[in-house]
């Protein structure tokens, strides 16, 4: 039913996942943009430590349940090139489109779906590519 994974890569991509988020959110990349289109100030979103820790772990957590399944997938397609970035192509419109969807009925801009599909499209790249490379 599941197939053998290399536990490591899924660690390593999902920490790599939390470092790359607070890097694009941060004031030295998009932090400016997406806090000017949830029109909030950079105050406003000022977490504290105890939250900040919380949602760290909370965020690690999900991205190896859903690398895990990532992996599963590609295990069980054989490491078919052409395929798993066909599925990713076709995994970040549907979240392009979703969020779109969101964003428009919350009346944000542009640059607020730009900035989280921009992080999206890297993270799931970089997964997947550290997967499939990873020395099994």
């Amino acid at each position: 039913m599941f197939a053998p994974v290399n536990e490591v890569s899924i660690v390593v991509v999902a920490l790599l996942s939390v470092a790359l988020f607070h890097i694009w959110y941060s004031p030295l990349l998009f932090g400016p943009f997406w806090t000017r289109a949830l029109l909030r100030t950079p105050d406003e979103l000022d977490f504290s430590q105890k939250e900040m820790v919380r949602l760290t772990i909370v965020s690690i957590l999900l991205n190896i349940f859903f690398f895990t399944i990532v992996a599963q997938w590609m295990v069980q397609s054989n490491h078919e090139v052409r395929t798993i970035y066909l599925a990713c192509i076709s995994v970040c419109g549907l979240m392009l489109a979703s969020m779109t969807g969101i964003a428009l009925w919350e009346r944000r801009p542009l640059s607020y779906v730009l900035v989280h599909m921009g992080y999206v499209a890297l993270v799931l790249s970089l997964g997947v590519g550290v997967i499939m490379y990873w020395p099994w």
